[in-house]
């Protein structure tokens, strides 16, 4: 393999987009056209290496560049244990290889989400701020 072909970057195929986005969307205009004043909010799972970012990204590029809606994206990553307490987990039980490495269910804070979620409950109740929560992981 010559240093160009070792360079070369994947080509990355989506086929969720085209079928996804537009359904969201008519989704969102449902959610708009019913007045309410709760965040649109749209949960997205999938096994690794599905398409999950590439869809959410392009989602993402879609609702603000041409629906104008701001958006937030997070992902479970962002509420993992931090390092020393996933590694006192894994100590903890070493008999369980579930917690011996990042990523597996049980790996991720249950507070730090509903921290999120009452951060964007107050959002919508304050249309001049933005609240979120910024942790040190």
């Amino acid at each position: 393999m010559s240093a160009a072909e070792a360079d070369k970057k994947p080509e990355i195929y989506d086929d969720k987009s085209p079928i996804c986005i537009p359904f969201i969307l008519e989704r969102l205009y449902a959610h708009l056209a019913s007045g309410s004043t709760k965040p649109f909010i749209i949960g997205l799972n999938g096994v690794q290496g599905v398409g999950k970012t590439t869809l959410v990204r392009n989602l993402a590029n879609v609702l603000s560049r041409d629906e104008g809606q701001q958006t937030l994206v997070c992902s479970i990553d962002d509420f993992y244990f931090t390092h020393d307490d996933q590694v006192a987990l894994a100590r903890s039980m070493p008999d369980n290889a579930l917690v011996q490495v990042r990523g597996e269910p049980g790996m991720s804070s249950v507070v730090l989400p509903l921290v999120y979620r009452g951060a964007q409950r107050q959002r919508s109740t304050d249309k001049t701020h933005s609240f979120m929560y910024s942790f040190d992981f």
